[in-house]
């Protein structure tokens, strides 16, 4: 297990859509995203996942390695809504520390330079991950079932598209 935490975060955003509706591990399993098939799940329960995954970062130098563990649960506010909350933590491996020895930048430094980057996409991609569950707990509401992989990845998508217009001014 790895102990040098070079980044911490977590944000949270408000579902709209009763707890009992929502369910992360299955949410989690249709999702197109690439990178959770990289992740090992710790804990795959309908209202809390616990993912593990080593993580490549690319410098300028070469590749180094990272341990990413990603937390998520929701929790009841009341009948109708419920909060989805996403903790990420970015921990150093023993490639990771040899580079950065290498390079003469201590651990502080590099968990500086990391934490800002892993605070701000956390933040965006919990927004994005919350609206993609809400309409997942919706369609299965309304139609008794998960949508289709296919169904996800263009909703996923559309989520991008009102991202960038928004982070980007693009309209």
């Amino acid at each position: 297990m790895f102990t040098h935490i070079l980044s911490q975060s977590a944000f949270a955003a408000v579902i709209d859509a009763p707890i009992e509706q929502v369910d992360l591990a299955s949410w989690l399993v249709s999702s197109p995203e690439a990178q959770y098939q990289r992740y090992s799940g710790e804990i795959a329960e309908k209202h809390h996942c616990r993912m593990v995954s080593c993580s490549d970062v690319y410098t300028s130098q070469r590749r180094t390695t990272v341990q990413i563990i990603r937390d998520m649960r929701v929790e009841r506010l009341d009948d109708r809504r419920c909060e989805y909350i996403n903790s990420v933590t970015g921990l150093a491996t023993p490639d990771f520390l040899s580079f950065i020895e290498e390079r003469g930048i201590t651990l502080e430094q590099a968990a500086a330079a990391g934490q800002a980057a892993s605070v701000d996409r956390n933040r965006r991609q919990t927004l994005v991950f919350a609206r993609s569950i809400e309409r997942s707990a919706a369609a299965k509401a309304a139609y008794g079932f998960e949508p289709e992989r296919r169904v996800c990845a263009r909703v996923l998508s559309a989520d991008a598209e009102r991202f960038a217009r928004h982070s980007f001014g693009a309209r």
